[in-house]
């Protein structure tokens, strides 16, 4: 259950300023820019053109969140004769998250120009913006740029039962316990080695995989159709399928009339989803409220909370969910009795509380604590401490922490947690781990238990992670993926036992193209 970037639009104004720039400067405050002011200009031949991402007037927070490294940006026309005359393209000059400018060069015309924009982590691509239109225009009226998410394709996952892996291709491979038909394959059976899970056919041929999540029991998928599908464990309702049965479905079954999904997470016996139009939807087992439709009943079906448009993201956790707005803020909803919901007190809420006041926070994700990054790449952590998942230096509830605590000064690219530990990626790449330890899931090389974060060798060329009960997964940059922990589920071939450093998953691995400056197409 590995975070990645809120899914937001990104609303970016590009502005002639009085200095001749060019000013690209955020109106959501939630987004990857903050806001800017600017005075409008007529744009004439011969002024110099500079590109400039600013922060509001007065505000100190960073430019970006705090994953984004590099900007690259091109700047290009079609002159008369059809040919393609670039004025600029290269990477910004990004300093300390909080100003990047671009020179444009002089203009000899007025012309209709087309600018793309990529933010990157690193090597690795998170958003991108274009926009095509005549600066001419720009007299009277703003320039409205949308910087959308880059879907990587990919996707990792580890649970109690399952660990899953998706390629870019749409397919999915699956090891682990059978128990619980959390894998899909027609059986009950574990498999000690990643496994090919059977494409569905809605009648037009094979559909590829899309999101995938597995949690406790029970794995949840979409497809290409949009279609959802589910399997596992279904003692509570919690694969959405209208029923509710103490037999373990073991092969992906669609839940009927529920489809468009932009999010999906599975928690202990519950599923949480966010729609193409953002709204949330929840079924499966709500003792506790962990729904957060205002009852404590299991749903069998998909059930809409409450009426709002602008969720971006939610995570199910243990009794508890957290929920993003696009607007920056989080909500949780659930138990809450040591504090997991973060809003300064114990009491259970049935639907979703909000979370402080900030409208900073751009991923969550949860368990039996609660995890958050604010977009100067920060993390928050409140909720259950036991065996120190708080990463607070000691290992029980007292004092504790029912509000959002800061964790250190490190910038986060990606956090993961599952009910007993914690994975990471810091921006630089590197990776690091804390809490319980038992099966080796921190991968430190020891089964002894971390109360602070704690790097995990040297290398720092890791980009995703996912956080397991007993194990964990990661893959670098080209595309390799490692496991740690409980060997079954690392799908190495080897069905007991404790895998206590990263290791090399032989035949599991991921195709990454690396990131290139997209060609000029007409």
């Amino acid at each position: 259950m590995w975070i990645k970037k809120t899914i937001l639009s990104l609303l970016v104004t590009l502005i002639l300023t009085a200095t001749f720039g060019l000013l690209l400067a955020c109106t959501d405050p939630n987004s990857i820019l903050t806001d800017g002011t600017t005075t409008t200009i007529v744009v004439t031949p011969g002024v110099t053109i500079t590109a400039h991402f600013l922060p509001f007037s007065g505000d100190t927070s960073p430019l970006f969140d705090g994953r984004v490294t590099r900007i690259w940006a091109r700047l290009f026309y079609w002159d008369e004769a059809d040919e393609t005359q670039v004025i600029f393209e290269n990477f910004l000059t990004f300093n300390s998250q909080n100003s990047a400018r671009i020179d444009f060069g002089t203009w000899d015309t007025t012309r209709e120009v087309e600018v793309a924009l990529y933010a990157l982590a690193g090597e690795l691509p998170l958003y991108t913006a274009s926009y095509t239109g005549n600066f001419a225009a720009l007299s009277s009226s703003n320039i409205t740029i949308d910087f959308g998410p880059i879907t990587q394709g990919y996707a990792l996952e580890t649970g109690t039962y399952a660990s899953i892996y998706k390629t870019p291709s749409g397919d999915v491979y699956v090891t682990g316990s059978g128990g619980s038909g959390a894998l899909g394959l027609g059986n009950y059976n574990a498999v000690n080695t990643f496994t090919l899970l059977p494409k569905k056919d809605e009648g037009e041929g094979a559909l590829n995989w899309e999101l995938i999540n597995t949690s406790y029991t029970h794995t949840l998928f979409t497809t290409n159709s949009t279609s959802v599908y589910s399997t596992g464990n279904n003692e509570s309702g919690q694969l959405g399928q209208g029923t509710i049965s103490g037999t373990a479905e073991n092969s992906p079954g669609q839940i009927s009339s529920f489809f468009g999904l932009s999010k999906l997470s599975g928690g202990d016996n519950f599923s949480l989803a966010i729609t193409s139009v953002s709204t949330l939807w929840a079924w499966g087992l709500d003792t506790g409220g962990r729904l957060g439709t205002g009852a404590t009943a299991p749903q069998s079906s998909p059930v809409q909370v409450g009426t709002d448009t602008n969720w971006s993201n939610a995570r199910a956790g243990f009794e508890h969910s957290l929920g993003l707005k696009n607007n920056g803020t989080i909500w949780a909803w659930g138990t809450n009795t040591v504090g997991s919901l973060g809003i300064g007190a114990t009491t259970v809420s049935l639907t979703p509380s909000q979370v402080g006041s900030a409208t900073t926070w751009v991923d969550i994700d949860a368990d039996t604590h609660s995890v958050a990054l604010q977009n100067d790449g920060s993390l928050w952590v409140w909720g259950n401490n036991w065996s120190g998942l708080l990463g607070l230096g000691y290992t029980d509830n007292v004092p504790l922490v029912d509000t959002p605590q800061k964790l250190g000064s490190a910038r986060w690219l990606v956090i993961s947690v599952s009910n007993t530990s914690n994975v990471g990626i810091q921006a630089d790449g590197s990776l690091w781990a804390w809490g319980d330890n038992s099966s080796g899931q921190l991968g430190l090389g020891d089964t002894t238990l971390r109360n602070v974060p704690t790097r995990i060798g040297t290398d720092t060329d890791w980009v995703a992670i996912s956080a397991g009960d007993s194990s964990a997964l990661a893959m670098k940059r080209n595309g390799q993926i490692y496991g740690w922990g409980y060997k079954l589920l690392l799908g190495i071939g080897e069905s007991s036992g404790n895998q206590l450093t990263p290791v090399l998953i032989d035949g599991a691995s991921i195709t990454i193209v690396p990131w290139v400056a997209p060609e000029i197409s007409d």
